[in-house]
């Protein structure tokens, strides 16, 4: 994952789509690896749960919508 103090944050943004776990390039987005607090509280953030769902302790108050596919 990029270092986040490169991002560049839109703080005007309407959402954050996030792919947890993403397996073509090994990386997991969890609560200790991912820099949560760079983004507005109130900001809508979306989940790609596809590959963990079901799996494994998730923190639903990180978000406003998750969804898996096969």
């Amino acid at each position: 994952m990029q270092d986040p103090s490169t991002w560049n944050i839109d703080p005007e943004a309407s959402f954050l789509h996030v792919c947890v776990n993403e397996t073509v390039h090994g990386f997991k987005i969890g609560e200790n690896n991912f820099p949560w607090d760079k983004f507005p509280e109130d900001l809508v953030i979306v989940g790609d749960m596809s590959s963990c769902i079901g799996t494994e302790a998730i923190n639903w108050n990180r978000y406003s919508v998750v969804y898996a596919g096969a």
